[in-house]
């Protein structure tokens, strides 16, 4: 079985595989369709088990712990957003876009998949999907 924490954010990749849509209909979802994940976590525990289904897009992982931010590179799909305090949504979400300009990677207009505590925490321990 599995734990409660890993079903909910088992259920956020499969929220971002729902949310990838083929806009153009080429039959093939490029890097400007889809949607982008950010997740908050102190300890990275999140972020892996999101990560572990799989997502048809890039995973944001905002933290401020410089263990966490080196763990991603190594990681499927897992973009480090290195930030100087406890992760809020907000600061998340600035960390995400400045991550992805720098990467290359489309952001405006995707739909934004911000997975975090029930209190807009680090996703670690209980977790929700918030969609902006």
């Amino acid at each position: 079985p599995i734990s409660a924490l890993e079903a909910s954010l088992a259920n956020a990749a499969k929220t971002a595989v729902e949310y990838s849509a083929d806009k153009d209909g080429d039959g093939v979802i490029d890097a400007t369709e889809g949607t982008a994940v950010i997740v908050l976590t102190a300890t990275g525990t999140a972020a892996d088990l999101i990560t572990k289904y799989r997502p048809p897009c890039p995973v944001f992982v905002a933290t401020h712990s410089a263990a966490v931010v080196h763990h991603t590179n190594t990681r499927f799909g897992q973009i480090p957003c290195q930030l100087s305090a406890p992760p809020t949504v907000e600061a998340a979400v600035a960390a995400a876009a400045a991550a992805a300009a720098s990467a290359g990677i489309p952001f405006e207009g995707r739909r934004l998949l911000v997975v975090c505590s029930p209190t807009g925490g680090s996703a670690d321990d209980a977790a929700v999907c918030r969609t902006i």
